[in-house]
């Protein structure tokens, strides 16, 4: 359960920053 709930904030950090990326490309474009 422990791991579990890592990967989960690890692949909700790496989606955030995907889409804060995403975002700040469109923004800038």
């Amino acid at each position: 359960m422990r791991k579990s709930l890592k990967t989960s904030i690890t692949l909700a950090t790496t989606g955030a920053l995907v889409l804060g990326g995403a975002a700040f490309g469109i923004s800038s474009a």
